[in-house]
């Protein structure tokens, strides 16, 4: 073998050695991996979501959002971090016939995922692969992520009108309430109005204490010419009837009958002794 021979060989090998190969200048993913290249940050899965139709097409149809709405979701709201302990997720990954289908597989401790922004995991960053269905939505909505859905002005809150409360219906106690009785079947009674009395009050009198009487020093001589009064006209009175009635019985003609005395005499001195008793009695008292 001549020396030219020999150093193209060498130099053939060499080169061999120092190329990688074909797969691994694309890099490698595992099977049914999303992605069809190995990624390191958020951003590069965003840039790659941009770049790569077909990756682009799968995460769209997983999460029904359009490729530019899932790049900026996950330059703005997710990051990486490492699993602290195993857990056991369910994972969708690429089928054989294209198919998005998924199983539940442990994702050991120490493994790389992307978490959203309220801490959740999404995928796993080695192959792509999500654990959900579909992404936590942002505290604040900077973008519309759905492409279908045009972005939507927020609407004003409605006007509340005022209305007064109804007033509370006062209802009479069920012992006052009237109950309506027919004309024909009510009895009919005549109800006399109440007569109004009045009484009426008598002013007052001031009652002003009597003075004892004033008995002049005649005065005993006048009740005593007063109570023998009726001692001397009693004799008088008799006296006088008994005159009248003689006197009266002498017009007979000359008859020779007993005299009769006359009624009018007889009780003109009944009277006249009535009378003079009563002052007497009356006298008497005092």
């Amino acid at each position: 073998m001549s020396c030219r021979r020999r150093l193209g060989l060498s130099l053939g090998i060499a080169v061999l050695m120092l190329s990688p190969p074909a797969h691994a200048a694309k890099g490698k993913v595992p099977p049914g991996s999303f992605l069809r290249q190995p990624i390191h940050s958020v951003q590069d899965l965003a840039r790659t979501i941009k770049q790569d139709p077909v990756v682009a097409k799968r995460y769209s149809a997983h999460f029904g959002m359009s490729p530019a709405a899932l790049a900026d979701y996950f330059a703005r709201c997710a990051w990486t971090k490492n699993l602290t302990h195993s857990h056991r997720y369910t994972v969708f990954y690429i089928a054989k016939n294209g198919k998005i289908v998924s199983r539940v597989r442990t994702v050991k401790a120490g493994s790389t995922v992307i978490v959203a922004w309220n801490g959740e995991p999404i995928m796993e960053l080695r192959c792509g692969n999500p654990f959900l269905k579909r992404l936590p939505q942002p505290p604040t909505k900077v973008a519309e992520y759905k492409a279908e859905t045009p972005p939507k002005k927020p609407e004003p809150p409605p006007k509340q009108e005022v209305v007064a409360p109804p007033e509370p219906e006062v209802t009479a106690p069920e012992a006052q309430q009237m109950v309506e009785v027919p004309a024909e079947a009510a009895p009919t009674t005549e109800v006399t109005p109440p007569i109004e009395t009045k009484v009426l009050e008598a002013p007052p009198v001031a009652l002003v204490p009597a003075e004892p009487p004033v008995v002049s020093p005649a005065q005993p001589a006048a009740v005593g010419a007063a109570k023998s009064t009726p001692n001397l006209l009693l004799p008088a009175l008799i006296g006088a009837g008994a005159i009248g009635a003689l006197s009266g019985g002498g017009g007979g003609g000359g008859g020779g009958g007993s005299p009769i005395p006359e009624p009018a005499g007889l009780v003109a001195i009944t009277i006249g002794a009535v009378g003079v008793f009563c002052r007497w009695y009356a006298i008497r008292r005092k």
